[in-house]
């Protein structure tokens, strides 16, 4: 094994994506834990076939390939387990699942250019119910507003937000 041409770029990379690779595994798999063995097998696989990657190709791609080559490997050695999907079906939810994961960047900067665009007090607002996980009562309470009133605050601020991505979305698919 030679090992990444620049292993730091490369551990980057792999951090980066080791959410959606977890999720786009779960996805494929019936059983949790064996989609955590999958998920530690594709990061040695990944490591291994470190030096093929090319620095600067997309390595989302490449990675969920071999992701979903692992997902296969681990469906034949479990085949006669009863609780594994058929193989068409599978390569559906594959082809899906990494069209949706794909997607996520794009909302994610989205999502972060439109929560920049909201008035402080609601970006406040959303942090404290989401990034703190505060009760809605509390706020409610520490803002002297009835509970209600911050849940269609709340609601209100969450529609904005999808409209805007929605919006953001739609003129990057037009370009």
């Amino acid at each position: 094994m030679a090992g990444p041409r620049e292993p730091e770029q490369f551990v980057q990379h792999l951090t980066a994506h080791q959410t959606r690779l977890r999720a786009f595994i779960h996805a494929l798999m019936a059983d949790w834990h064996r989609a955590e063995d999958v998920l530690q097998e594709t990061n040695a696989v990944l490591w291994r076939k470190a030096d093929q990657f090319e620095p600067g190709t997309n390595f989302h791609a490449w990675a969920f390939a071999i992701a979903h080559n692992q997902v296969r490997l681990a469906r034949l050695r479990s085949a006669r387990d009863r609780h594994h999907f058929d193989e068409t079906l599978a390569d559906q939810l594959a082809s899906e699942a990494i069209e949706q994961f794909a997607d996520l960047d794009h909302r994610r900067q989205a999502l972060a250019i439109c929560f920049d665009k909201l008035p402080k007090k609601q970006r406040e607002l959303l942090a404290r119910r989401y990034t703190a996980n505060e009760p809605v009562t509390t706020i409610a309470k520490s803002l002297r507003r009835p509970a209600g009133s911050i849940r269609q605050t709340l609601y209100r601020i969450r529609t904005a937000l999808a409209d805007c991505i929605g919006r953001s979305m739609s003129r990057e698919a037009g370009q």
